[in-house]
């Protein structure tokens, strides 16, 4: 009885080393989970901070490109140079509409994301893509048309940011995936 006994204890002091193999190994996954996680928050800050950086420092130029193209169209232009003029604005505010999404990215992280609810012309929002994707289409030889559906209703409520943003998302892919 005794050789088992012996035999039990060591069984049993086995088992309290492995549990504390097993405790010491549990203690370093969770101090390395920290530190990956203190690691990605700390990329997650920086990333934030980068593009909030770019988006003011492109910000600056793109409000002075505004500001001229503004004092341009103001100007007595031929109908085809205000068309190229009112063109270049309108690319300007998609820009703009894309420092901003930037921007966004931050209050997506935070939860602070809002979109507006406003009432506006669809077919304006879906007009004003097809002008500015035009010149794209037109580089491939492709023939682009944007049409709203004659029953859709000319105003509605939501975001025309985002959904101008989607559109020429939609847009853009579709002109860069077609060959003919």
């Amino acid at each position: 009885e005794e050789g088992e006994y012996n035999r039990l204890l060591t069984v049993v002091e086995r088992e309290r080393q492995m549990m504390a193999e097993l405790r010491q190994i549990d203690a370093r996954r969770r101090k390395d989970m920290q530190k990956a996680k203190e690691s990605a928050d700390e990329a997650n800050r920086a990333k934030s901070a980068f593009l909030a950086v770019i988006s003011h420092e492109i910000r600056t130029p793109m409000t002075g490109i505004m500001g001229l193209v503004r004092l341009l169209m103001d100007t007595p232009l031929s109908a085809e140079q205000q068309k190229y003029a009112k063109s270049i604005m309108e690319s300007g505010e998609s820009m703009t509409l894309l420092l901003n999404d930037i921007l966004d990215f931050e209050k997506i992280d935070t939860g602070k994301m809002t979109l507006e609810q406003t009432f506006f012309n669809i077919k304006q929002v879906v007009q004003s893509t097809a002008t500015l994707m035009a010149g794209h289409a037109q580089n491939k030889n492709i023939y682009l048309s944007l049409e709203v559906h004659p029953s859709a209703p000319l105003e509605i409520k939501g975001d025309p940011s985002r959904l101008r943003q989607v559109l020429l998302n939609l847009v853009g892919n579709a002109i860069k995936f077609t060959e003919e």
